[in-house]
């Protein structure tokens, strides 16, 4: 058995055990780094996990949840709870203590593909995305927005923030098993898209669909705008004002264009006598719903076309303004919001209990 698949099953097992502390010591792929020797200690939060499911039995369980997506596309073969685990750095070297991922996916961290379906599971980096909030997403809400909206804000997150998160991702990965741009266990063999395409419309989707299936939560909603916009929308803002990472960056893509659906809906707003934003909590499902209508037609019309390529990069290139080179820019709205952040910085730094 090659080595990195060894390493991959002695920590699967060694969560399907129960244990809470997980050391690992092995390059490591992340989708944001290249591969790389990382050291980490990491505590397996089985509380968080508990607290959850205890919310979701609240409103009939795991499985009332699963059997919305089955609906939505009665394709679905695995309706099983993901093997998602949230997880809590406690020292870290290498890539993980550099704080832009917030989760590892087995088994491509390991630079592995394919392999037998228990060889799939996640960590979720619960205290990275908190970091997320408290270095990023907050102050860039304290810089921007109205007392009103940072009033929505707090409320919304200053409670219940760890559940939100795993919550949040459990059923990120429930949404890359659904509808055309579906990812888990494998691609949509409809599709025949390039890597990129396949990511953005992967993550838009995931997430989309994670709000529309799951209303009894409206902190869904609230918790992917705020971070698509201020964390993953902003990616090498610093280094380049005007490009950031829309080009090469699936997540920085998303960001660029949940901005103009959240304008388009009148969820986003900016009141020029002021100078201050507004985000309509009310309104915020709303911006879903929009992408969850664009999502499902354009899916409809590339299943029919023999250049979906092609035709997709034309939607892309419709939905976030480009240059003459056709290289995406941030909307200009958008980028003269981000000049009242850029001394907020766009990576975080992860703070580590046990580190040295």
């Amino acid at each position: 058995m090659p080595v990195a698949l060894h390493y991959l099953r002695s920590l699967r097992e060694q969560l399907d055990r129960g244990e809470r502390r997980i050391l690992i010591d092995y390059p490591l792929k992340f989708t944001k780094g290249e591969m790389s020797v990382s050291r980490c200690e990491l505590y397996v939060d089985q509380n968080l996990q508990q607290q959850v499911a205890q919310w979701l039995v609240q409103y009939g369980g795991f499985a009332r949840f699963m059997a919305r997506y089955h609906g939505f596309d009665p394709r679905l073969g695995d309706c099983s709870h993901p093997a998602h685990f949230p997880v809590h750095v406690l020292s870290a070297e290498g890539q993980i203590a550099e704080g832009r991922n917030i989760f590892m996916f087995f088994p491509e961290v390991l630079g592995l593909s394919g392999g037998r379906y228990e060889d799939y599971f996640g960590l979720e980096l619960v205290d990275v995305w908190e970091a997320v909030f408290d270095q990023v997403v907050s102050p860039c809400v304290h810089n921007l927005f109205d007392a009103v909206t940072r009033f929505d804000y707090f409320e919304t997150f200053c409670t219940h923030r760890p559940e939100i998160i795993y919550l949040a991702s459990l059923f990120h990965e429930v949404g890359h098993r659904v509808g055309p741009w579906k990812v888990s266990p494998c691609r949509d063999e409809r599709m025949h898209l390039s890597r990129m395409q396949v990511d953005i419309m992967g993550e838009l989707s995931a997430d989309t669909y994670l709000v529309m299936m799951l209303p009894e939560f409206p902190q869904l909603a609230s918790f992917v705008l705020y971070q698509r916009l201020f964390w993953f929308g902003r990616m090498q803002y610093e280094q380049d004002a005007l490009h950031g990472a829309l080009n090469s960056d699936n997540d920085a893509w998303i960001g660029a264009y949940l901005w103009q659906v959240a304008e388009q809906v009148a969820c986003l707003s900016h009141d020029a006598q002021r100078g201050l934003w507004h985000i309509d909590k009310a309104r915020i499902p709303l911006v879903f719903e929009h992408v969850f209508a664009e999502l499902a037609a354009l899916g409809e019309r590339l299943y029919a076309a023999g250049d979906q390529a092609v035709q997709l990069q034309h939607w892309l290139l419709a939905h976030v303004p480009h240059d003459d080179d056709g290289c995406f820019v941030y909307p200009p709205r958008m980028a003269a919001a981000l000049q009242r952040c850029a001394d907020i910085p766009t990576r975080v730094h992860l703070q580590q209990p046990l580190g040295e």
